[in-house]
C-alpha cells in the first residue's frame, strides 16, 4: 500500500517548531509592552508636585506652599488654577498665573506663594468648600487640592 503524506516524526517536529516560534513571538510582544509601560510610569514619577499647605481666606486670598518632589524641573510657565465649588459641583472660574520664576520648578525646590488674590475669579464666603486644580499645560501635569474658606 502506498502512503502519501508526511511521517509522524516530521509532523511532530513541525508542531514543535510552530509552538516554539509562537512562544518567542509572545515573549517579544510582552517584553515590548512592559518596557513601554515602565517608560510611561517613569516619566510620571519624574514630574511630581506636592501642595504642602493651602489656606483659603474670606477676603479671596490664597496662601500656598508647594514643593517639587519629582526628579526633573517643571516648566511651570503659565499655570491655570480652576476653582470648583464642591457643594454646587461646578467650576466657578479659572485664574492664569505665571510661576516660571518660582523655586518649586526645580527638583527639591520649595515655594511659599503668599497673598495670591483670586477676587477676579471667585468670590467665596466663610465655610465654602472648594477644590482647586492646578494645571501646567507645558508639562501636561495636574494636581488637585481642596480647601475650606476660613
Amino acid at each position: 500500500m502506498l502512503r502519501k503524506g508526511i511521517s509522524p516524526v516530521i509532523a511532530i517536529v513541525l508542531i514543535l517548531m510552530m509552538t516554539v516560534s509562537l512562544a518567542g513571538l509572545a515573549y517579544v510582544w510582552i517584553n515590548r509592552m512592559m518596557k513601554n509601560n515602565m517608560k510611561n510610569t517613569d516619566s510620571t514619577l519624574e514630574t511630581k508636585l506636592e501642595i504642602l499647605g493651602l489656606d483659603c481666606t474670606v477676603n479671596n486670598i490664597i496662601n500656598l506652599t508647594v514643593q517639587n518632589i519629582g526628579k526633573r524641573k517643571i516648566n511651570a510657565g503659565t499655570t491655570y488654577i480652576y476653582f470648583r465649588d464642591v457643594s454646587k459641583d461646578r467650576v466657578m472660574g479659572r485664574l492664569e498665573v505665571d510661576w516660571s520664576a518660582q523655586d518649586f520648578v526645580n527638583p527639591d525646590g520649595f515655594s511659599i506663594i503668599p497673598n495670591l488674590d483670586i477676587s477676579s475669579v471667585v468670590n467665596w464666603t466663610k465655610g465654602d468648600y472648594y477644590e482647586l486644580r492646578f494645571e501646567f499645560p507645558t508639562t501636561n501635569y495636574k494636581i488637585e487640592k481642596t480647601c475650606t474658606v476660613q
